[in-house]
């Protein structure tokens, strides 16, 4: 979809909603609140669609990317939640093609004078017309600075942050309405999720976080001779423009130019791991898109990272979690690995926990006697994840896009060598961490941040006493309680109750009005009876299909 920055609200709520119903999604349009939206011969076309063949994961994926940039991210993001959708459409969602049309060189260069202030010729030696790269948010050019530094400028589309800023409100919208209408929405907390993504998706259209982000991989890796991360240009960098150091090196897929390069691909495999199981477990800051186009080998097996827009982060205790998890399966210790995993993640009310364990149980059982080589860390992150969706854990977002970059890293890993297993890396790593983290120095560590926080409790506690005791004097002391989804079970509540009354009262007319025409005959009576009945007959036939209409309308909502 071409980028239109002049859509309004409402101009583009209708463009979803045919897109959506062209692709065989109009029964959602009543849950989201869109069913307005569309005319009526839009139905038409909902089931033309729906004989082509094509699976509903298939419409999903194509009708994202016909919604433009917003929705390409958000089914990106959804392409790891295996803890939220079903396999075939995550396998579906990956496909997601983020290469779009190119924008005119022109209309690059003026954005790029807007932000920084001078002309392209007195900013650069040199600027390639012809992209090296056009992606949904942002394209990639070639240039040389005046100094002769040759550098990549990556420039943010026109528009696409006032129409990406126009979506995510419209997807807001759409999250509060699922949510009040779903128990769906409910159980996942989708508003929460939305805001999430609405968080990502902003940073990621800010090139000088992403600039910050290449600048802490610098410093994580200024001792490693075998990684290479480009420098940032910050007098050429601001929120839509973004200039780096061009590095130039082999796919780290190119099977064919790594061999005529002498290039040791086995070392390659285990050097890339380590490199990025380091990021995980001792930084807990990781590139989070790692796939083939964004790995260079440079000369030497230096590996040189490209691309810091998307980056997960795993705090201390998830960290400390996730290594208890992949030991745990190692061990083959379900009940442990449940336990863990019920910490992870948010558990619903309504969680069975034998049946979760039955499950864990089965997975691990799956692989009992493989030789390591055979354990595909990456699955295993996936399958306990499917696992979560199954009895709707909603797993944090930083374990579902590690799953994913593990799934990459592990792929690189055999493609460079077929022999290659991440468990090698992995396991020695992990037991050295928890030997570190559960050691004397981190343990006598922990016991002083608890001794400060204990401390500081009982220099508050008093204080705070004080308060609530002065409001109960004052008889200011109030509880609050809040029942979800209250106002709407009483609304249905009523909605029901008035119609069983319209129902009581419409035969009690009837039955009434049949009596009176049966028993009562005066002088004169026939006459009458006929205009009684004629009216009787249509204010009992106009409040039934008031009713009928009621409980339809109930139904559809």
């Amino acid at each position: 979809m071409a980028e239109n920055v002049t859509l309004s609200y409402r101009a583009r709520l209708r463009q979803i909603a045919r897109i959506m119903v062209k692709h065989g999604f109009g029964f959602l349009l009543s849950q989201w609140g869109l069913s307005r939206w569309l005319p009526l011969r839009e139905e038409l076309m909902e089931r033309w669609e729906e004989q082509r063949g094509v699976s509903r994961a298939a419409h999903l994926r194509l009708a994202l990317e016909e919604l433009g940039t917003t929705f390409i991210k958000l089914g990106q993001v959804l392409s790891t939640r295996a803890d939220l959708l079903p396999p075939e459409y995550l396998q579906e969602l990956s496909r997601l093609q983020t290469e779009v049309a190119a924008v005119p060189v022109a209309a690059i260069k003026e954005m790029m004078e807007q932000e920084l202030g001078q002309e392209t010729s007195q900013l650069f030696a040199e600027f390639e017309d012809k992209p090296l790269a056009s992606a949904s948010i942002g394209q990639v050019h070639r240039a040389r600075l005046r100094d002769g530094q040759r550098v990549v400028v990556k420039v943010q589309r026109p528009g696409v942050e006032e129409l990406v800023r126009l979506d995510l409100e419209i997807i807001q919208f759409l999250a509060r309405q699922l949510q009040k209408r779903t128990d769906i929405g409910t159980l996942l907390d989708l508003e929460g999720l939305v805001d999430e993504f609405a968080a990502t998706l902003r940073a990621e259209l800010d090139y000088i976080q992403e600039g910050r982000n290449a600048e802490r991989f610098r410093r994580i890796f200024a001792g490693e001779k075998n990684v290479y991360i480009p420098q940032v240009f910050w007098d050429f960098t601001t929120r839509r423009v973004l200039v780096m150091e061009e590095i130039q090196g082999i796919k780290v897929d190119d099977m064919e130019a790594l061999e005529r390069a002498g290039m040791d691909k086995k070392e390659l495999a285990r050097t890339s791991s380590r490199l990025f199981m380091h990021l995980v477990f001792n930084e807990g800051f990781f590139h989070a898109d790692l796939h083939p186009g964004n790995l260079l080998i440079l000369p030497g097996g230096v590996i040189g990272l490209l691309d810091f827009g998307m980056v997960g982060h795993l705090d201390e205790e998830t960290r400390d979690l996730l290594l208890q998890l992949l030991l745990s399966f190692l061990r083959r210790d379900g009940e442990e690995a449940v336990e863990i995993l019920l910490q992870l993640g948010v558990t619903p009310g309504s969680l069975n926990r034998r049946r979760l364990k039955e499950d864990m149980t089965r997975l691990i059982n799956c692989y009992y006697g493989l030789p390591l080589g055979e354990i595909k860390i990456g699955h295993v992150l996936s399958e306990i994840l499917h696992i979560a969706y199954r009895h709707r854990l909603r797993m944090p977002t930083s374990l579902t896009l590690l799953a994913k970059t593990v799934l990459m890293s592990e792929g690189i890993g055999r493609r460079l060598d077929p022999e290659f297993n991440l468990v090698e890396v992995v396991r020695p790593m992990a037991e050295a961490l928890l030997r570190e983290q559960y050691g004397w120095r981190r343990s006598w560590q922990r016991l002083q941040d608890a001794l400060f926080g204990y401390g500081r409790l009982w220099y508050v506690l008093p204080r705070h006493l004080r308060g609530i005791l002065r409001k109960v004097e004052d008889g200011n002391l109030s509880f609050g309680l809040e029942v979800r989804e209250l106002d709407r079970v009483l609304a249905e509540l009523n909605a029901m109750v008035n119609r069983l009354s319209i129902s009581v009262l419409t035969a009690s007319f009837i039955v009434g009005l049949s009596v009176i025409l049966a028993v009562v005959h005066p002088r004169g009576w026939d006459g009458l009876a006929s205009w009684i009945f004629t009216i009787g007959f249509f204010l009992a036939s106009g409040m039934g299909a008031w009713l009928m209409f009621s409980i339809w309308r109930s139904r559809k909502k």
